[in-house]
């Protein structure tokens, strides 16, 4: 079983749900309140695991971060409070797949082979341009503009501005 930095498994939590939805609730609203994400769970464990089964050479090993449980229940409330807000404030493009419920990669690139096949059946130029976003964390300031520019902004941005900064990580290697 594969624990976070905390080493509490997910099945403890998730048995006693019932008996800490209160207090974590509480200290979900204070940290908001106080703008201030709890340092100590923005810490994350990085596992190597391999991409490929049948290789175990070192370049199909992939990253796995894992992030204390409670740093979970933190995320899952504010993620599911900020989609129903910009849901219902329709600022989610159509375009947009990460992120958002019944879309993913998969639709993504469904809706990109769509629209490139109707582009070339009617003889139009098509040009894709993809991104690598691996600096995103770089970009913060960018990103709380954009969050109030979409009106996520009092309590929530020095909130979410702590959540993104100053995030340690360290790796684990196991001798399997």
């Amino acid at each position: 079983m594969t624990c976070g930095p905390d080493e509490i498994p997910v099945a403890v939590v998730k048995r006693v749900k019932q008996e800490i939805a209160g207090p974590m609730s509480s200290i979900i609203n204070k940290s908001v309140d106080y703008g201030k994400y709890p340092q100590k769970l923005k810490e994350s464990k990085v596992i190597p695991i391999h991409k490929d089964k049948n290789s175990f050479k070192i370049n199909y090993l992939g990253p796995l971060a894992i992030t204390f449980v409670f740093s979970k229940l933190f995320d899952t409330e504010h993620y599911s409070g900020m989609t129903d807000f910009l849901t219902h404030r329709k600022s989610i493009s159509k375009s947009q797949h990460v992120y958002v419920k019944g879309r993913s990669c998969q639709t993504a690139i469904l809706d990109l082979t769509l629209m490139v096949h109707e582009n070339l059946a009617m003889n139009r130029e098509v040009v894709v341009l993809f991104l690598d976003l691996s600096k995103a964390f770089n970009c913060v300031d960018t990103l709380l503009a954009k969050l109030d520019k979409h009106g996520l902004r009092g309590k929530f941005s020095p909130w979410i501005k702590s959540f993104l900064k100053d995030r340690p990580q360290y790796v684990e290697i196991k001798d399997d």
